[in-house]
C-alpha cells in the first residue's frame, strides 16, 4: 500500500514512478537530506564528506536583497580548498591490516544567488567539489549538486518549497565499497495562519536515489522515501507551541517491497528570548509490510539550541526513523542518532567540539532482521579564523570515526586531519 493509498494523494503510483527514473537518468545526481524545510532527519549519510561541512559556508554579507537595482548583489560566489590526510579511506578492519590512508586535495567552488519581494523569497545554487587523491586515485571523483527554492508569504499563508540534484561519489558508510549516488529532492512546506494562536501545517519530502556501487557485484540500486505530515499549532504561552498530526511515509528499495507507515504524532517548538530555541516531533508508526507482516515504530525528531551567552553556544538534536538501505539486498535501516555540539568564540576565532551517535539495525521486506546492525561514533574538533574582514575563513579539524559491529567488513575506524581555505569572491 503506497502512500497515495494511505493518505488520498496521488503522489506514488506509477507514473511518478516513470517519473522518478526518467529523471534519475537524465540528471544522474543526488540530494543532500537535511536542506530541506519539512526534513527533520538527523542520522549520517550513507554516502558523504563531512570535511566538506564548511565549503560551501557563506559571510554575514550574502543577505537577501530588496532593491531591484542592487540584483548582482543577490549573487554570491566562494571558492574553498581543503588539503586533509585520512588514515582510513576504504573503512576496512583494522584486524585485517588492509586499510588505506591518503592525502586528499578538494576544491569546491560555489555559486549562489538570493531575491527577496514584498511576498517571496528565492533562492538558487550550484555547488561543484573535485576530491583528488594523491596515490588512491581510483578514489578520486567530482561531485556537484544545484537546488532552488521559493518562499511565498501571502498574508495568513507561507507556502514553501525546495528541488534539489546532486551526484556525490564516495564509500558507503553502512554497507562499505566505492559507491556512486545519485538523488532527487523534493521538499514542500504550507503554513496557515488561522487565528493568531492557531496554525495548520502541512509537510511532503520526496527522496529518490540511486546507488551504483563500483567495487561490488551489485550493477544498481534505486530506493525511494516519501513523507507526509499534516497537523496544526496552537501558542499554548509566547513562549511554547504545540499540537497534533498525522504522519505518513512510504519507503523502497530493490527486491523487499514497500514499507509503509501512518499514524499521530505531536510537535512542539519553544523559543526563550533567543536563547533557547526547541523543535520537536514525537509519533508512533502503524507499519505495514508489502512481503507481508507488520509491526509498530516510535518516530522521533528534536533539535535545541542554546545560546549561553556571546561566547558559548551549544546544540542537541536527536531523531529516531526508518529509510529505505542503499547496500545491495535492499531492505530498509531503523536508526537512532544523537549529535552534540558546543561552540566558543576566542577573539575573532571559533573553536567547535561536537559528537555524533548513531545505532542502526537492518531489515528485510517483512520486518526481519537481514545482518548485524551498527553502531557509529563521530568525534570532531575544528577552528575557525576569519581573514580579510568577514570574506575569508580559515580551518583546522579533526575527526574520529568508530564503527562497531558483529559485521566484521563494518568494523572499523580512522581519523582525517586537515587545513581548508574558503573565500568570497
Amino acid at each position: 500500500m503506497r502512500l497515495c493509498r494511505i493518505l488520498g494523494i496521488g503522489l506514488a503510483g506509477s507514473g511518478m514512478l516513470t517519473f522518478r527514473r526518467s529523471l534519475l537518468i537524465t540528471a544522474a545526481l543526488v540530494s543532500l537530506r537535511q536542506v530541506s524545510h519539512g526534513q527533520e532527519s538527523n542520522s549520517f549519510a550513507a554516502v558523504s564528506k563531512p570535511w566538506l561541512a564548511d565549503a560551501y559556508s557563506m559571510p554575514a554579507g550574502s543577505a537577501l536583497v530588496e532593491d531591484d537595482n542592487e540584483l548582482l548583489r543577490a549573487f554570491n560566489v566562494s571558492l574553498a580548498s581543503t588539503l586533509l590526510y585520512d588514515s582510513n579511506v576504504n573503512q576496512a578492519n583494522d584486524r585485517t591490516k588492509s586499510a588505506e590512508g591518503d592525502w586528499i586535495w578538494s576544491v569546491s567552488p560555489a555559486l549562489s544567488w538570493a531575491r527577496k519581494g514584498r511576498d517571496f523569497e528565492a533562492k538558487a545554487d550550484v555547488k561543484v567539489n573535485y576530491d583528488h587523491y594523491l596515490q588512491l586515485d581510483d578514489y578520486s571523483s567530482l561531485d556537484y549538486q544545484v537546488g532552488a527554492g521559493l518562499i511565498y508569504h501571502g498574508g495568513p499563508l507561507t507556502l514553501g518549497g525546495d528541488i534539489r540534484q546532486a551526484h556525490l561519489e564516495g564509500v558507503d558508510l553502512y554497507g562499505g565499497g566505492l559507491t556512486e549516488q545519485d538523488s532527487l529532492l523534493f521538499a514542500f512546506s504550507g503554513d496557515y495562519k488561522l487565528s493568531p494562536k492557531t496554525s495548520l501545517l502541512g509537510e511532503f519530502t520526496a527522496d529518490y536515489s540511486q546507488f551504483e556501487e563500483q567495487t561490488g557485484p551489485q550493477a544498481d540500486r534505486e530506493t525511494s522515501n516519501e513523507v507526509l505530515f499534516l497537523g496544526a499549532l496552537w501558542k499554548a504561552t509566547p513562549l511554547l507551541e504545540l499540537g497534533p498530526g498525522l504522519r505518513g511515509t512510504t519507503a523502497s528499495s530493490d527486491g523487499e517491497g514497500d514499507r509503509d507507515t501512518f499514524g499521530p504524532a505531536l510537535k512542539a517548538n519553544y523559543r526563550l528570548s533567543g536563547k533557547v530555541k526547541l523543535k520537536s516531533r514525537i509519533g508512533l508508526d502503524f507499519v505495514e509490510f508489502e512481503e507481508g507482516g507488520s509491526d509498530e515504530f516510535v518516530n522521533a525528531a528534536l533539535g535545541l539550541e542554546y545560546q549561553f551567552d556571546p561566547l558559548w553556544n551549544f546544540t542537541l538534536s536527536a531523531s529516531r526513523d526508518s529509510e529505505p538501505e542503499s547496500t545491495s539486498g535492499g531492505g530498509f535501516r531503523e536508526s537512532t542518532a544523537l549529535r552534540f555540539g558546543v561552540k566558543r568564540k576566542i577573539s575573532t576565532a571559533t573553536l567547535g567540539l561536537g559528537i555524533g551517535y548513531e545505532s542502526s539495525e537492518f531489515s528485510g521486506g517483512t520486518g526481519a532482521a537481514t545482518r548485524p546492525g551498527i553502531d557509529y561514533l563521530d568525534l570532531n574538533t575544528t577552528l575557525v579564523v576569519p581573514f580579510y574582514g568577514d570574506r575569508g575563513r580559515g580551518r583546522l579539524f579533526f575527526r574520529y570515526q568508530d564503527s562497531s559491529s558483529d559485521d566484521l567488513s563494518r568494523d572499523w575506524d580512522g581519523f582525517q586531519s586537515g587545513v581548508s581555505f574558503s573565500y568570497q569572491l
